[in-house]
C-alpha cells in the first residue's frame, strides 16, 4: 500500500465517465478551481504534497484518479479522446463560476492537452491556463531509459523485479535529479507495483497518439515546467514550445536545474509557488 495520501478532510466524489468508467476525484477548499491530473501508472496520491499546499491558498483543489488508475474504473477502453472526455465530465460536474486551471504531470499533461484539442466548447472560456509538468504531446521515443521501462511494465517484468527493493531503488533513481530520498524511491516503487501491467500497457499505448500538430492552434495560456535532469521527458519540451505559435499565445517555460522527472515530490514548494504565480 501507498504510505503517502491526500488529506483525510478531502471530499471524495464518484461520477460516471465515458464508456462505463467510474471516475473518482477528491476535492477541498473554495475559490478558483485547480484540477490536478496525475501521471501514468499513478493516482491522485501523486499530488499529495501539492494538494495540501494549494488547499491553503484559497483555491478549490481537485485531484482526479484518471481511468484505470487509483480508485477509478477502466471502462471499455483507453485513449487520448477518452481521457479528454473524462476531464470534461469532471469539469461539468464541478461547475466553475471562478474558473479553472489544469495542472497535469506526465500523462496528466497529455490528458489536459487532449481535452483542449478534442473538447473545444464553452468550458474553454472558463480555463485560465494549463500547467504542463514533466509532460509531453506524444510519449517520447528517443529516451532509452523510457523505452526499457515501457517494455518492462507492459510485459509485467517490472512487477517481478521491483519487488526487490534494491533493484527497484537502483532503477527508480532515473526518475529523480539530485534530490532522491529513500522515501521517494520507495513510494515510486509502491505506486508502480500498484498499477496492473495491463493498465500500464494500455496507458502508454494511448499516449503514443501524436498531438503535436494541434499545438500551434491552442490559444489557451500554457506554462511548461520541467527539470533539466529529466532523462525521461526533457526531450519532449522542445515540441511543447510550439504551443500557440499560430495564434500569438506563446507558452511560458520554467526549468529547474537540480531536478529530474518527479518534480511533484522533488520540489513541491517550488512547484506550488510557480503554479500560484501562474494563476494569480
Amino acid at each position: 500500500p501507498l504510505r503517502w495520501k491526500l488529506p483525510d478532510s478531502a471530499f471524495e466524489v464518484c461520477i460516471q465517465g465515458e464508456s462505463g468508467a467510474d471516475l473518482l476525484y477528491y476535492t477541498k477548499g473554495e475559490g478558483h478551481t485547480v484540477i490536478l491530473l496525475h501521471g501514468a501508472g499513478a493516482s491522485s496520491v501523486q499530488f499529495s504534497f501539492l494538494f495540501k499546499r494549494l488547499a491553503t491558498k484559497k483555491i478549490r483543489v481537485v485531484a482526479v484518479d484518471l481511468r484505470g488508475h487509483g480508485s477509478s474504473g477502466l471502462g471499455a477502453g483507453f485513449s487520448a479522446r477518452l481521457m479528454a472526455d473524462d476531464v470534461q465530465r469532471v469539469m461539468d460536474h464541478l461547475g466553475g463560476t471562478e474558473g479553472f486551471t489544469l495542472v497535469g504531470f506526465g500523462m496528466g499533461g497529455y490528458a489536459a492537452l487532449a481535452w483542449r484539442i478534442f473538447c473545444n466548447n464553452e468550458c474553454v472560456k472558463s480555463v485560465r491556463g494549463i500547467v504542463l509538468v514533466s509532460s509531453y504531446a506524444m510519449l517520447p521515443t528517443d529516451s532509452t531509459a523510457l523505452y526499457i521501462f515501457k517494455v518492462m511494465v507492459s510485459s509485467g517484468l517490472i512487477h517481478f523485479f521491483w519487488r526487490n527493493k534494491r533493484i527497484a531503488n537502483s532503477m527508480a533513481r532515473l526518475w529523480f535529479g539530485r534530490v532522491a530520498t529513500p522515501s521517494m524511491l520507495e513510494e515510486l516503487r509502491r505506486a508502480t507495483l500498484n498499477c496492473p501491467h495491463q493498465v500500464w500497457g494500455r496507458t502508454l499505448k494511448a499516449c503514443q497518439q501524436d498531438l503535436r500538430g494541434f499545438l500551434p492552434h491552442i490559444d489557451t495560456q500554457c506554462l511548461i515546467v520541467c527539470g533539466v535532469q529529466d532523462v525521461l521527458c526533457y526531450s519532449a519540451q522542445a515540441s511543447l514550445m510550439l504551443l500557440g505559435s499560430k495564434v500569438a499565445v506563446a507558452p511560458r517555460k520554467v526549468t529547474l536545474e537540480q531536478f529530474g522527472h518527479s518534480l511533484l515530490w522533488e520540489a513541491p514548494d517550488r512547484l506550488t509557488a510557480i503554479v500560484c504565480d501562474f494563476i494569480f
